[in-house]
């Protein structure tokens, strides 16, 4: 684990950072659907504070040099958490950076959480690439930047996240995009009788979603979708599937026996 280096919240739109943060998310996701631009993330630390969100973008870095990132967001309303990338350079990863970042994003949550008096977040909400709907070339592109799919779901039920039990289409992470429907919605569950129960209320499952998507999309028809695949107002929390086989079409579907 690396013992140096340093984590900040980057707070001023012309941080050089933020356009670090952008490059680095382009030279890890192939698909330009899920890439944010520079201009979007200024759009954001610009204004991170509203009374519907507060955003984080929380960078790590050495040695003046950007070596990894988490951009998320605490949610009041239905107090719960978004996480849209939390990312480390290739040439820095299993150096401990991903657990670094992964445990300041969940002490800045609850952080927030706590300034607002709320006892949450109740949940965090993550979008993470399912290798079973994955095109061969998506996958193939994924696996040469170093980000395998199985081994990141495996990774994230190692962590405890459950996925959530709907077909999920991802917005584009930039205007003018395409959806990108091989995504899944995974959540990490902290709220203890939500835990117990094993499923979330639909409510505010869609209400995080509404409040956390990009502004420029027509969020009403993604969350519509959602809507008609929801019996009454549970959404059940499922174990995370495609990490059983790496190959498309094998593992258990959602919803399946």
């Amino acid at each position: 684990m690396t013992m140096g280096g340093t984590l900040r919240v980057v707070t001023d739109p012309q941080d050089p950072a933020v356009e670090a943060f952008a490059d680095l998310v382009a030279r890890t996701f192939p698909d330009p659907d899920l890439v944010v631009t520079a201009e979007g993330v200024r759009r954001r630390v610009a204004g991170r504070v509203t009374p519907e969100r507060i955003d984080f973008l929380l960078v790590a870095e050495e040695d003046g040099r950007l070596t990894g990132a988490a951009a998320f967001c605490y949610l009041p309303g239905p107090d719960a958490a978004f996480s849209g990338y939390l990312v480390v350079d290739r040439t820095q990863r299993g150096r401990g950076w991903g657990r670094r970042l992964f445990n300041e994003r969940a002490r800045l949550l609850r952080e927030a959480a706590a300034g607002l008096g709320r006892p949450g977040p109740r949940a965090l909400f993550i979008e993470v690439a399912n290798p079973l709907r994955l095109p061969p070339d998506r996958l193939a592109a994924e696996r040469a930047a170093g980000m395998d799919p199985v081994h990141r779901r495996r990774i994230f039920r190692h962590f405890g996240f459950q996925q959530v039990a709907v077909r999920y289409v991802e917005p584009p992470a930039r205007p003018g995009g395409q959806p990108v429907t091989y995504m899944d919605l995974l959540c990490l569950v902290t709220d203890p009788e939500l835990q117990r129960a094993g499923w979330l209320p639909a409510g505010m499952v869609l209400e995080t979603l509404r409040h956390a998507w990009p502004g420029y999309i027509d969020a009403e028809a993604y969350l519509a979708y959602l809507r008609a695949q929801v019996q009454g107002d549970r959404i059940p929390l499922v174990p995370v599937e495609g990490i059983e086989d790496d190959a498309p079409g094998a593992g258990r579907k959602v919803g399946s026996p």
